[in-house]
C-alpha cells in the first residue's frame, strides 16, 4: 500500500511539473528579456568587430568622421639622449592553503640613438599573496581580505607596480635629461596611492627628465572613434590632445600619439616639463614597430616568464624548499570531461 502511494504521488509530482514546466520556462525567458531586452534593428549596419578583447583595433575607422582632430606635429629631435624603459610581468606558481605564492621580474632597458646600450633584469621575486601579506608603500591600511585574494589580475597588477615603481623612483633620482618610459598609464589608482607620485615627479622634472607611460590598449571607448581617426591620418609623428574627468586622476598631459605613419595610436601619459620636446626625443633616439618603442618591446621581451621557467621556479621549491606537491584534479575538467570527450570523438 504504501509502495504503491509513494508511486502514486511521484507520478503526481511529475504530472505537475510536467504540466508547468512550459509556464516556468515562459516566466524565466520573459525575467530574462525584461533585464537583457534589446532591438536587433540596432545592429543592421553597423560596424562591428567579433571579439571582446580589448586589444583588438580596428583597421579602418570605425565610422567616417566629419570633423579634423586637432594633431600637433613633432619634429622628431635625434640629440644623444638616453631612453629607459621599464616593464615588468607576474605569473602564479602555486596555490597554498591560505593564498598563492607568485612570481615575478622586472626589466630595465637603455638605449641611445636607437640602439640599445644596457639592461638591468631583476628576478625572479617570490611573493607570498595571503591575509597577512601587503606588499610594501601599498594599500598599509588594508591587508588583503577574500575577495581580493581570490582577484588574481588585482594581486598581479599590484606587485607589478610594486616594481615598476620603484625602479621609476630610482631611475628618476640616477639620470639626468633622460626619458623614463613605461609600459602602462601614469593614472593615479589606489595600487599607487601610498606613493608620493608628486614628489617623485618633481624630481624627476628637476633632472630634467620625462616620464611617459605608453599603453598598448585602451578600454575607453570614448577613445576609440578618434584613435581610428588617428590611424589612418599621414604626417606622423604627430599627437593630439584630450581631456578626462578629473576624477580619473590621471598625472600630466594625456594624449593620443602616433609615431610612425605605419604604426598605431597610442594612449599616452606624460609627465614632463615640455611633453612636445620630450616626443621629439622619444621619436629621434628610438627604433620602432608598428609605432611602438623597440626599448619597450625589449624590456617587456626581457620581463616575461616562459613556460621552462614556471617549471623550474616550481622545482627549485620542491628541491630547496621540501614543499610537498598535493594531487589535485581540474574541477572543471573533471565535471564535464565526458561532454569534450564527445565532442572530440564526433
Amino acid at each position: 500500500m504504501l509502495n504503491k502511494m509513494g508511486t502514486q504521488l511521484s507520478l503526481l509530482s511529475l504530472a505537475t511539473l510536467s504540466s508547468g514546466i512550459q509556464a516556468l520556462s515562459k516566466n524565466i525567458k520573459n525575467q530574462i528579456d525584461e533585464h537583457l531586452s534589446y532591438d536587433p534593428e540596432m545592429l543592421r549596419g553597423r560596424r562591428v568587430i567579433y571579439s571582446t578583447s580589448s586589444h583588438r583595433q580596428p583597421m579602418v575607422e570605425w565610422q567616417p568622421s566629419n570633423s579634423t582632430p586637432n594633431l600637433e606635429h613633432i619634429k622628431s629631435n635625434s640629440f644623444p639622449t638616453i631612453i629607459s624603459a621599464i616593464d615588468s610581468s607576474t605569473i602564479p606558481v602555486c596555490d597554498l592553503e591560505d593564498g598563492v605564492v607568485y612570481a615575478s621580474r622586472v626589466a630595465i632597458v637603455f638605449s641611445v640613438g636607437g640602439r640599445s646600450s644596457d639592461c638591468i633584469r631583476l628576478g625572479p621575486f617570490l611573493f607570498n599573496a595571503s591575509r597577512d601579506f601587503h606588499p610594501p608603500n601599498m594599500m598599509k591600511s588594508n591587508r588583503l581580505n577574500d575577495g581580493m585574494m581570490n582577484d588574481g589580475e588585482l594581486i598581479e597588477s599590484m606587485i607589478r607596480r610594486v616594481m615598476e615603481w620603484e625602479s621609476i623612483g630610482q631611475i628618476s633620482s640616477f639620470l639626468n635629461n633622460a626619458i623614463i618610459l613605461i609600459d602602462g598609464t601614469l593614472q593615479r589608482t589606489p595600487i599607487t596611492e601610498n606613493w608620493d607620485i608628486e614628489r617623485m615627479s618633481s624630481n624627476a622634472i628637476s633632472r630634467g627628465n620625462s616620464m611617459i607611460g605608453i599603453s598598448k590598449t585602451s578600454k575607453i571607448r570614448s577613445l576609440w572613434q578618434l584613435s581610428s581617426s588617428l590611424k589612418v591620418s599621414d604626417g606622423a609623428p604627430f599627437f593630439c590632445r584630450i581631456k578626462f574627468p578629473t576624477r580619473c586622476q590621471v598625472l600630466g598631459d594625456t594624449i593620443l600619439v602616433k609615431f610612425r605613419d605605419d604604426g598605431l595610436v597610442f594612449r599616452t601619459d606624460a609627465i614632463s616639463s615640455e611633453t612636445k620636446k620630450a616626443l621629439a626625443l622619444v621619436s629621434g633616439n628610438d627604433s620602432f614597430y608598428r609605432g611602438y618603442p623597440e626599448t619597450l618591446r625589449l624590456a617587456h621581451h626581457l620581463a616575461v616568464f616562459t613556460t621552462y621557467e614556471a617549471t623550474c621556479i616550481r622545482s627549485y621549491l620542491s628541491r630547496n624548499l621540501s614543499v610537498i606537491e598535493l594531487p589535485s584534479e581540474d574541477t572543471r575538467n573533471t565535471i564535464l570531461r565526458w561532454f569534450w570527450s564527445a565532442g572530440s570523438g564526433g
